[in-house]
């Protein structure tokens, strides 16, 4: 990853991931469940980690 680029996991995917310890990352993380959202994303992110950027 990249300045400006984020990931999402879709629900019960395992996660893995680090910082490099010389410039680590500013991290935010956001959270959120609900009716119908693969509708919402497109199917995007549902089944494995999507980068976007």
């Amino acid at each position: 990853m990249t300045r400006r680029q984020g990931f999402l996991y879709g629900p019960g995917l395992r996660q893995n991931y680090e910082s490099d310890s010389y410039e680590p990352w500013n991290n935010r993380w956001v959270h959120f469940f609900g009716v119908r959202l693969e509708e919402l994303l497109n199917g995007i992110g549902i089944g494995y980690p999507w980068l976007f950027g």
